[in-house]
């Protein structure tokens, strides 16, 4: 024979229901069975996906998520996630666990929200909003720092080689200062006279503005309080006029 009793309405979860049988065998004295209990449970599980920053630098980061439940137990979660926008989908099926480490894309935004089941089948409701959302940047350049305030700066006159028609100048740069300069160090001119341009240029700066100004490295990993080095400039000029710019001394990673 099989049967289904149906709880009470007003049963709440954890009531215990108890029963106790006697058994008979032939003419001897009933034999008492010991008392079985099993409690209700009616309520569904409560869980969330922890908080996330606002901000992720990097496409891989963990995600982690926990829950309660007043009755049996939570058996397992679904983490479901939305990409920029879209319908939500199941990142994690029925787990055990409380973590995973989630991949997503650069420029894309990710909201995650959870759901969980117990022991007996109760099924979190599902929800509205998000548990939390982040979007995943790029992070922002280290940039070379300006030392120019550590620096002590002499300039050659100009000379000019008919051969090469290139004007040349030797810059002389000092570390004042009573710390070490790590670089790589680069001469930057910044505002360089039109028509002239940097022959012997390293390149142009597009991290440490402003940008678009011409450098040349200096070939110096570091540079000690005292010490000096110098760099020698090539300008091409047309018009053989007098090249004016201002110099900036950048240090470190990223002067490019």
């Amino acid at each position: 024979m099989v049967f289904t009793i149906a709880p009470k309405a007003s049963v709440g979860t954890n009531t215990a229901t108890c029963n106790q049988a006697t058994i008979v065998f032939d003419t001897n004295a009933a034999l008492s069975t010991p008392t079985w209990c099993n409690s209700f449970d009616k309520t569904p599980p409560v869980s969330s996906v922890t908080a996330l920053p606002a901000t992720e630098t990097s496409t891989s980061f963990t995600l982690q998520w926990s829950g309660t439940d007043a009755g049996a137990g939570i058996a397992s979660y679904t983490i479901y996630v939305s990409d920029t926008g879209g319908g939500y989908t199941a990142f994690q099926t029925n787990t055990t666990a409380t973590s995973a480490t989630f991949t997503g894309q650069f420029g894309h935004t990710y909201a995650f929200f959870s759901q969980a089941v117990d022991l007996v089948g109760n099924l979190e409701a599902g929800k509205s909003a998000p548990d939390t959302t982040t979007s995943v940047m790029m992070p922002a350049p280290t940039c070379a720092s300006n030392v120019s305030g550590s620096i002590s700066i002499a300039r050659s006159g100009y000379l000019y080689n008919f051969g090469t028609k290139r004007f040349y100048q030797t810059v002389t740069l000092t570390n004042t200062s009573s710390t070490v300069i790590t670089g790589p160090i680069v001469l930057v001119l910044d505002a360089l006279s039109s028509p002239s341009s940097l022959f012997n240029a390293s390149g142009s700066t597009t991290c440490a503005a402003p940008l678009g100004s011409p450098y040349i490295s200096t070939g110096a990993a570091s540079l000690a309080p005292g010490d000096s080095i110098s760099v020698g400039l090539q300008f091409t000029d047309p018009t053989r006029a007098v090249t004016t710019y201002t110099i900036r001394v950048l240090a470190g990673a990223g002067t490019d």
